[in-house]
């Protein structure tokens, strides 16, 4: 695979980062240089070295030797992060194209990038989305369109060697069966729901289990109220339940190959969320099944997984909500109901083995056809060469 671009394009992101625009800076600069296009990295916002320290899933020997890659005009900044006044004033040698590479949260869930966001977007040559529905909302805040371009990103956990094959999970007398779930604590996560769903649908302690990772915002006026938030949450559900089957709840951070390992451990993934997230493609990759929301705007087989439909009914942002999700302030999302997400849940749990294999199966390779390198480089370098 081998594509030709004009001079260097520069990466400009939180390349050792665990956010989700850390990956994204990673997964483009490793896709670039794949390709044979000449790439140099700048991070930005790398500070904490414990956060690099957790990136074992990726080769950092490459992403720290992009650093010094020489810099040959014409330049292609590429700014993997959010839209900032920083980006279209920063000296670059000339001739320079600039590109924003983002994505808005909850734009599939149709709510608006804030205008200083498409300030920012429209003294771009071009700004890169991961989809139609997302550049649609884009489009409406006020992105100039003829800047707009959508297409797939890239997903380093494909045919990742330091991954290795997914494991089935360890087989146990008397085993229950796994629930995964992995997010950062936000009221659009609807995680009521789940625990509810989840604590009626299986009484006692015998049959299933829920394993929950989770990280709370950093962001929240008021330090440590979040996680409070969601302990007190998931132990007043639990006594209005009854219901005495197991919840893990894991704060660590960990490594991206122990992540990879817990999905491994798990027999399904289950996402209540409004749009999608990072830990429901890794699932697919790992050859685990998923239960989703419907109407995420994400082009994904759902012929293949399960698919919980949202409510009729909306949730208006409270003002305490709003502390957890700021961008949405004034703003509402679908509801979902507790008898779907119980109905997914045994739909799930009761799947023959055979139908199971079979459907992960196909959602892998569908990932791998839509989400690789060789699927998602061709449009990006087409969009690079009309640029220029």
């Amino acid at each position: 695979m081998s594509h030709s671009v004009p001079g260097t394009v520069v990466i400009y992101g939180p390349v050792y980062q665990r956010s989700g625009f850390g990956m994204l800076a990673r997964v483009w600069t490793i896709a670039f240089h794949a390709g044979g296009l000449r790439v140099k990295v700048v991070p930005v916002d790398c500070n904490d070295q414990t956060q690099a320290g957790s990136l074992d899933d990726c080769d950092m020997r490459l992403l720290r030797s992009l650093e010094y890659t020489p810099l040959v005009p014409p330049v292609t900044a590429i700014f993997a992060y959010q839209p900032t006044y920083v980006w279209p004033r920063l000296w670059l040698e000339d001739p320079q194209v600039r590109i924003m590479l983002t994505t808005f949260d909850s734009s599939a869930a149709a709510a608006s990038p804030p205008y200083r966001q498409i300030y920012i977007c429209n003294q771009m040559d071009q700004t890169w989305l991961a989809n139609s529905t997302e550049a649609a909302a884009w489009v409406q805040a006020g992105l100039d369109p003829e800047r707009a371009k959508a297409f797939n990103w890239p997903h380093d956990w494909i045919e990742n060697p330091r991954l290795g094959p997914p494991q089935p999970p360890a087989r146990a007398a008397h085993r229950r069966f796994r629930f995964l779930h992995v997010s950062c604590y936000l009221p659009r996560r609807r995680l009521e729901v789940l625990l509810r769903a989840f604590f009626q649908e299986y009484p006692d302690d015998r049959a299933a289990e829920l394993y929950l990772k989770m990280s709370f915002p950093g962001w929240h006026p008021i330090p440590g109220k979040p996680r409070r938030d969601f302990f007190a949450l998931l132990e007043n559900v639990r006594r209005e339940t009854g219901s005495r089957a197991p919840v893990i709840v894991d704060e660590s951070l960990g490594t991206r190959l122990e992540l990879a390992r817990l999905m491994d451990s798990c027999d399904a993934y289950v996402s209540p969320d409004t749009t999608m997230t990072a830990p429901v493609a890794e699932a697919l990759i790992r050859r685990r099944l998923a239960i989703i929301t419907s109407g995420w705007g994400v082009d994904l087989p759902v012929k293949q997984l399960v698919v919980v439909p949202n409510s009729d009914r909306t949730i208006p942002l409270t003002p305490e909500m709003a502390d957890y999700m700021p961008h949405q302030r004034g703003k509402a999302f679908q509801a979902l109901e507790i008898p779907e997400m119980r109905r997914a849940l045994r739909t799930l749990f009761s799947m023959p083995p055979e139908e199971m294999l079979a459907r992960t199966q196909a959602a892998y390779e569908f990932m791998r056809s839509t989400y690789s390198c060789e699927a998602t480089l061709p449009p990006a370098v087409a969009a690079l060469t009309e640029v220029w």
